[in-house]
């Protein structure tokens, strides 16, 4: 089977303009109810649009390699690696 390069870099194209749409909605849709907030504004909103990029990440590589191999990686991505003393 041969393979197309000029597929795989659209596709890649694609991701990485998916990551960065997803990270500008994702993040502003906290900040700008927090901007237009009443004045004791809460910075409790603040919080979960700091996590928009992260968010975005997970969301592109879900898509991108599927349910198992998303799996494997919040595994790799989360394993402890801390030496027990």
């Amino acid at each position: 089977m041969e393979q197309n390069p000029g597929k795989d870099h659209e596709f890649k194209s694609i991701q990485i303009i998916l990551f960065f749409v997803l990270t500008f909605l994702i993040t502003w849709s906290f900040l700008i109810p927090w901007a237009r907030g009443p004045q004791p504004r809460n910075r409790f909103l603040l919080i979960p649009a700091g996590y928009g990029p992260f968010l975005a990440a997970v969301i592109v590589i879900w898509i991108s390699t599927g349910r198992t191999s998303f799996r494997h990686w919040l595994g790799k991505a989360f394993r402890l690696r801390i030496p027990v003393i």
